[in-house]
């Protein structure tokens, strides 16, 4: 064997073991990472723990419950149900003031966004209190508010 041959070989050796040795990286930090970098839908990605995964999940649970019971009583024209339930949503703590390790780990837009919802819910309460306001209109800006943050970030899971 010459010895252009050997480096030859050299070369068709350190290739062939540095492809495999590339994708089986890849793969394997794929998977520690759940493989949420795999998928990239514009939104912020906000990583936390399986507890305060679940803090974030129980309060937009209970915010679409809210909503749900809203559009109850909006639809039963019970104005005063409908301004004591906007009220109660209001004034009910958002995610980042029950726990401070979340608080910590949140974007500096969650804040401004989580207020305009508590904002939309006082603006409803307030709206109910007059028999000729549009109820429809306040709570399309209330849902259009929960949107706007469900629209730009993306909690993932801490393994």
């Amino acid at each position: 064997m010459t010895r252009v041959q050997r480096y030859r070989w050299i070369a068709v050796l350190s290739v062939g073991l540095w492809v495999p040795t590339v994708v089986g990286l890849g793969v394997w930090v794929s998977a520690q990472s759940g493989g949420v970098n795999t998928v990239d839908d514009g939104r912020t990605m906000v990583r936390v723990t399986a507890d305060e995964y679940d803090i974030v999940g129980g309060v937009m649970r209970d915010n679409l419950r809210s909503v749900h019971q809203l559009l109850d009583a909006a639809a039963r024209d019970d104005r005063a149900a409908v301004a004591r339930l906007a009220q109660h949503a209001a004034d009910t703590p958002g995610p980042a003031r029950r726990s401070p390790s979340l608080a910590a780990k949140l974007p500096p837009q969650w804040r401004p966004m989580g207020r305009e919802v508590h904002d939309q819910f006082r603006s409803l309460a307030d709206a109910a209190a007059d028999p000729q306001a549009n109820l429809d209109g306040h709570l399309a800006q209330l849902t259009a508010a929960c949107l706007a943050c469900h629209d730009s970030l993306r909690l993932v899971v801490e393994p």
